[in-house]
């Protein structure tokens, strides 16, 4: 059976999708065990000192914005890093650093 366009059924969309999915768990790991240090930071110290301006509802705003935005970075910039290790062969290095370079160059 042929298929067109990009084949998800290759080896590397395996690759890219088990990476993703485990860079954002691990990062949602990573939010969940820090919230409530920030917790204590937010409302507790900063209020001690009087320089806390988040009310409760931006707090977890910007808990999912940060969520999200680190899913959406990782979906995009983990399978083009996964590419060029498939690709850059004895150049890797090389290539690893042009491609982090312009990718940070461009945010």
């Amino acid at each position: 059976m042929a298929t067109q366009g990009w084949c998800f059924e290759s080896a590397f969309w395996k690759d890219a999708v088990q990476a993703i999915v485990f860079s954002v768990v691990l990062s949602i790991i990573n939010t969940l065990m820090t919230v409530p240090f920030s917790i204590y930071k937010t409302f507790v110290i900063e209020e001690k000192y009087g320089f806390n301006k988040t009310t409760p509802k931006t707090f977890v705003v910007d808990i999912v914005k940060s969520t999200v935005l680190v899913i959406v970075f990782t979906s995009v910039l983990l399978p083009l890093l996964l590419w060029v290790v498939e690709i850059a062969g004895d150049r890797l290095v090389v290539y690893m650093v042009g491609t982090t370079m312009t990718i940070i160059i461009i945010f």
